[in-house]
């Protein structure tokens, strides 16, 4: 019906797609720096801020008790879901556009970099595992399948698959750099299937193999 059931106010402009935790609540980055975190009624439970603005969505792991998330500030942080407490941040070779995904198991964050870069990141230390480099920013956010292999895009106008230790398995050149970020979708048969778009004006579904 659209009813409001409630809002909240929060310092600076939101991009970032809220993300959720197992028991509701949401979490949240601004313009003006912070990630916020709310209750599952809307009230504010914490905030915390890093040094730039967080485009980037975050990534709860409720196994970890962990949200990660990127910022302009060329870092990557881990904060803990019951006190902000930071854990660990990473500084990367750019600022961070792209929103973090999850490994199986919550063991790595892999996450896209404006320098051209997808690193995979310890989740639980911050550690770079691998890093795969593009010939262009990495605005677009990962996806994640079962076996740890990883689909993103690059600003070099390519989309690539890459195996779950950091090696080049595919290529495919949609010839415009604007894109958004895959959805891959593994079929009953095992069939692989990454649905991608373009600002050339075309939904690409690309098949893996």
């Amino acid at each position: 019906s659209g009813k409001v059931l409630w809002s909240a106010s929060v310092r600076g402009s939101i991009s970032s797609t809220p993300a959720q935790d197992a028991a509701g609540n949401i979490y949240v980055g601004t313009s003006a720096f912070f990630l916020y975190k709310l209750s599952a009624g809307g009230d504010i439970m914490w905030r915390v801020q890093t040094e730039g603005v967080l485009y980037s969505s975050p990534a709860v792991s409720d196994a970890l008790g962990l949200v990660f998330v990127g910022s302009y500030d060329q870092s990557v942080y881990a904060f803990s879901l019951a006190s902000s407490e930071l854990e660990w941040s990473t500084r990367l070779g750019d600022s961070v556009h792209s929103s973090p995904a999850l490994a199986p198991g919550d063991a790595a964050v892999v996450v896209g970099c404006n320098d051209g870069s997808v690193y995979s990141l310890n989740a639980t230390t911050g550690s770079v595992q691998w890093r795969f480099e593009t010939a262009g920013p990495v605005l677009s956010s990962p996806a994640v399948l079962g076996d740890g292999s990883v689909v993103v895009g690059s600003q070099d106008a390519s989309v690539y698959g890459i195996t779950g230790s950091g090696v080049f398995g595919w290529e495919f050149k949609l010839g415009l750099a604007k894109q958004s970020s895959p959805a891959v979708v593994v079929g009953s048969d095992d069939s692989i299937v990454t649905y991608i778009g373009c600002m050339c004006g075309a939904m690409f579904a690309l098949v893996q193999g």
